[in-house]
């Protein structure tokens, strides 16, 4: 996140707050001037005076709990009245993705059930015979179909290996 004064008078006593989502734990908050201090999910950025055309960068590592969207804003302040208020509020959102575990398992009279979760669009199945260098993978010729949030192929159980992976 970067801060910056477009003018036309210094800003003294620039703050920043930010209240991070409840999904989300902070690894990190670090300024390029001033400070940030985290007080449980409130972040308080304090930077000091920021001369015209000035600008602190800010970064905010967080580690999501749980898929979904995390929307995260921020409002910058100052001791002067800025004549540009509408510019002192952002809004950003992430879309956490789940992680991409494919699930295999047997499936009556004789099939393989592979599945993995349906927000995962850009990752393909595919597989290969042996696990040996120069082995190279194929891409599975079966389309998922979609049931309960899951991607779901059913494959032929049968007396050859078959190994499988997604690779996005």
């Amino acid at each position: 996140m970067i801060i910056t004064n477009a003018g036309p008078l210094n800003a003294p006593n620039v703050t920043m707050t930010t209240t991070l989502s409840l999904s989300v734990v902070l690894q990190s908050a670090t300024s390029s001037q001033g400070t940030i201090a985290a007080n449980g999910s409130v972040l308080v950025g304090s930077f000091g005076t920021l001369g015209v055309g000035g600008l602190v960068t800010n970064s905010i590592i967080v580690t999501p709990q749980s898929a979904g969207t995390i929307t995260n804003t921020a409002t910058v302040t100052s001791g002067y009245t800025d004549p540009m208020s509408g510019n002192n509020f952002v809004s950003l959102r992430n879309t956490v993705l789940p992680l991409p575990v494919l699930s295999v398992r047997f499936v009556s009279p004789n099939g393989v059930r592979l599945s993995w979760p349906v927000q995962l669009t850009n990752f393909v199945l595919e597989y290969k015979t042996a696990l040996v260098a120069g082995n190279f993978w194929s891409n599975s010729t079966s389309t998922p179909g979609i049931s309960g949030g899951e991607n779901v192929v059913i494959e032929p159980a049968t007396s050859a290996s078959r190994f499988y992976r997604l690779r996005k």
